[in-house]
């Protein structure tokens, strides 16, 4: 089966291509070409839902790192637990604890901040 495609698809088709191989985003390349982008990126939709794969590739630069660390969220306490350790960082995170949590772990978590409590 061949998928038909518009003249403004396949010119979309090749400016994506064209900013990838540069490695630089398309918006930027499309300015730096002088080409209105609405009509780009509206051809490169029309294409992907016509199933070509081609205008589904991102032409962002990948991010190798990031500031963000993985973290696991548990559930709750059950009702029938009672808490014996919370721990706020910053405002912004609370740590609760149905059972005393290792000293070395809290007194690294904590650090010997003057404003903690014992």
């Amino acid at each position: 089966m061949t998928i038909e495609l518009s003249d403004l698809q396949r010119q979309a088709l090749e400016h994506a291509e064209r900013a990838r191989t540069e490695g630089i985003k398309l918006s930027q390349y499309l300015r730096a070409q002088g080409i209105e982008l609405r009509p780009i990126y509206d051809a490169l939709a029309a294409a992907r839902r016509k199933g070509v794969a081609g205008a589904t590739v991102s032409t962002m630069p990948k991010r190798v790192s990031s500031a963000f660390v993985q973290a696991r969220m548990a559930p709750s306490v059950p009702a029938h637990r009672m808490l014996v350790c919370r721990v706020l960082i910053g405002g912004v995170a609370v740590i609760e604890c149905a059972e005393w949590p290792p000293a070395a772990w809290l007194s690294s978590l904590v650090g010997s901040r003057a404003d903690a409590a014992p």
